[in-house]
């Protein structure tokens, strides 16, 4: 009996120590790269479909950008090349960010000498365009709108040892505020978080179900920051059209050159580096000389088939005497979720405190924190008495980030805060986030059904906030959208937004421009001091000027500026009919049926040439590359953390984890059973 016991003993040990170190061996193979989700890829990269339904990338060669901005137009064309290093053909997919506004109507492929154009169809039919020419070994591209500020592009039968160019090009207006424009540029995208998924499947470019989402599960799979995983070049033209005082790149270090662009003059501007890491937005500021700053643009297209497309941005003139600063109810949002972690958390936390310094004792408020669940301060908001915002500094002071982001019960109890005060009270809600949600339409609707009297202003916190997210709620808010990219920037960016808040300029406001037409935004929000007045229109002539109507303070007002000097830009029906798709978006949420709000979309789509939630670009090469007896092979890539974003590990264990803990297992038992045999061997 001993000795069959003995022989189990050496058999389990042996297995367990070589099953240890094999696993350990295999998990060094496979632990990297690290599986990925399209809705987890946080920058432009290229993943390669992989047989159990993850995604491996093939590694960047080079990413350039190039901006060109002629006045307060934007136009931005991606150019990323790949090689393929393997002996096989492949089918891959291409993720990456870009603004939330962007109008994206140009996609070109190039392998080889081959070049391919895109064309814009409806979603379905050009999924089975490309599906058929990947059957048939053509090289094929398919561009493809993930979320309103992600894209993907598949990309079939790319040739073995071949290098592969995606130009992706889009436009859209740089935004005028505070004297100065800026644009923005994501390199990186905070992954999301969708508290009220149960189960969610998510569709790749092809259409093809690849895996499931947990609830609440965030994603992990990304770069640690000393081992980037791509970087990128850039480069913008600025002909800004009035002389410029300064330009300046919050969050990258940059040169300058002066350029000669058409005749005139302008700037180029580059980053410092060659090559950054794409783990942190870009943002350029210009600001107008002293006495030529703009007090409104007026850009006009010329006559095309559905007539003229119009672009107006207006500094309503200030009034003679300011509006007295009203009594107000604040409420305060704050994000503490795992991914406000670090240097997110302190941002947010400081520019709290700061709010609360500006409160006067006239004014009452509450603070709602909110990660997996919301806590609030007070019952019912307070008096701004030393005794309440003594509580409220140190409530503040106390709070740290962990778990989910679960925005929905601290969005509803804010704009269900009962005012306990008698009397008019201008009731506000700033809310601190960095917008990393899944479940913005859900989110957009209970905006709109239960904001009342409320105004909402969302201020983005990180090196890469949900943008999409941050500046749509704030539209449905009727408030402004304020980005904080760093702890600098707190005082700077929170004084100035405090100051709009205090003392709104215009509301109720009404754009007539004579002519028939069709103007959007159709609901012109509440205008703040700094901000302009921004108008698309489509019409059948050019209106000569345009009339303002508004609300100031408690009286209407009403004056017309004359249009005698528009300026005339090409791409303009590119922006409208971008503006038009956002706005049957919009609908959706407001509770217009999917069928209606898809027919319109698409329509507007394939006329104006646009990438949308129901059309997609697709390209293909009308010679086969890969010849039938040859398999397509489908291998993925870490994607960039965001910088300054922390999260946390999964905790449950990986398949890898179990097979390692049972080996252990098995050392253990073996162990054990070894010194019991010694110990009854010793004893007999």
């Amino acid at each position: 009996m001993r000795r069959v016991l003995r022989d189990v003993i050496d058999e389990l040990r042996q297995y367990g120590l070589v099953f240890f170190v094999l696993l350990l061996a295999s998990g060094a193979v496979f632990a990297s790269p690290e599986r990925v989700r399209i809705s987890e890829v946080s920058r432009g990269e290229l993943l390669l479909h992989a047989a159990e339904g993850g995604y491996f990338a093939a590694p960047p060669v080079d990413t350039a950008v190039l901006i060109r901005v002629s006045g307060p137009v934007v136009r931005t064309k991606i150019r990323q090349r790949f090689d393929n290093p393997l002996d096989l053909f492949m089918e891959g997919t291409y993720a990456f960010p870009l603004p939330e506004d962007a109008a994206v109507d140009h996609m070109r492929m190039q392998i080889g000498d081959r070049l391919i154009e895109g064309q814009v169809q409806e979603k379905e039919q050009a999924r089975r365009t490309y599906e058929q020419a990947k059957a048939e070994g053509k090289v094929a591209s398919l561009l493809d709108q993930a979320r309103p500020n992600l894209f993907t592009t598949a990309v079939a039968n790319i040739p073995p040892k071949g290098e592969v160019i995606i130009e992706i090009e889009y436009q859209h207006l740089a935004r005028w505020s505070d004297a100065s424009f800026s644009l923005r540029f994501p390199m990186a995208i905070t992954p999301r978080f969708n508290p009220a998924v149960k189960h969610q499947t998510v569709i790749d470019a092809v259409g093809t179900p690849r895996y499931g989402v947990l609830p609440g599960e965030m994603a992990n799979a990304v770069a640690e920051p000393e081992d980037p995983q791509g970087h990128i070049r850039l480069t913008v033209e600025l002909e800004p059209g009035v002389p410029v005082d300064t330009v300046q790149s919050r969050y990258h270090a940059i040169t300058q050159e002066p350029l000669r662009i058409a005749g005139s003059e302008g700037i180029r501007i580059r980053l410092q580096e060659d090559a950054q890491p794409a783990d942190r937005d870009f943002e350029l500021v210009w600001t107008p000389r002293p006495g030529h700053q703009p007090t409104g643009a007026f850009l006009t297209q010329e006559a095309t088939r559905d007539g003229y497309y119009s672009v107006l941005m207006l500094m309503p003139p200030a009034p003679m005497h300011q509006p007295e600063a009203i009594a107000r109810e604040l409420i305060f949002i704050i994000d503490t979720s795992g991914s406000m972690a670090g240097p997110s958390m302190r941002q947010a936390k400081a520019a709290l405190q700061l709010a609360l310094k500006r409160l006067r004792p006239i004014d009452s408020f509450n603070i709602i924190r909110f990660s997996d669940a919301a806590e609030v301060l007070f019952g019912n908001p307070r008096l701004a008495s030393a005794e309440a915002l003594t509580l409220a500094q140190h409530f503040v002071e106390d709070l740290e980030a962990d778990g989910g982001t679960n925005m929905q019960p601290a969005l509803e109890g804010a704009l269900a805060q009962e005012n306990p005060f008698a009397g008019s009270r201008m009731r506000q809600v700033l809310f601190l986030t960095d917008g990393a949600v899944g479940n913005e339409k859900e989110l957009f609707t209970l905006i709109e059904d239960h904001l009342g009297e409320h105004r909402l202003f969302t201020v983005g916190i990180g090196s890469a906030p949900n943008s999409y997210f941050m500046r749509k709620a704030a539209q449905f808010g009727r408030g402004t959208f304020t980005h904080i990219g760093r702890e600098q920037e707190v005082e700077e960016k929170l004084r100035a937004l405090f100051a709009k808040m205090e003392k709104p300029l215009l509301t109720n406001i009404e754009v007539d421009f004579g002519v028939y037409g069709y103007q959007l935004p159709e609901r012109i929000p509440d205008l703040y001091g700094g901000e302009p007045i921004t108008v698309a229109l489509q019409s059948s002539n050019v209106p000569k000027e345009v009339t303002l109507k508004g609300r100031y303070g408690s009286k209407d007002i009403e004056f017309t500026v004359p249009l005698l000097q528009a300026k005339t830009m090409q791409g303009l029906d590119t922006h409208w009919g971008r503006q038009r798709i956002e706005e049957w978006m919009d609908r959706a949420v407001l509770g217009t049926p999917e069928s209606v709000v898809r027919r319109e979309i698409v329509e507007l789509a394939l006329r104006h040439h646009l990438v949308s939630k129901y059309t997609s670009l697709v390209a293909v090469d009308v010679t086969p590359v890969r010849p039938a007896d040859q398999d397509l092979l489908e291998v993925k890539r870490l994607s960039n953390r965001p910088q300054g974003l922390r999260i946390a590990a999964a905790q449950t264990a990986t398949p890898m984890q179990l097979l390692i803990l049972s080996g252990l297992l098995l050392l253990i038992t073996a162990g054990w059973l070894w010194n019991r045999e010694r110990r009854d061997a010793h004893v007999a």
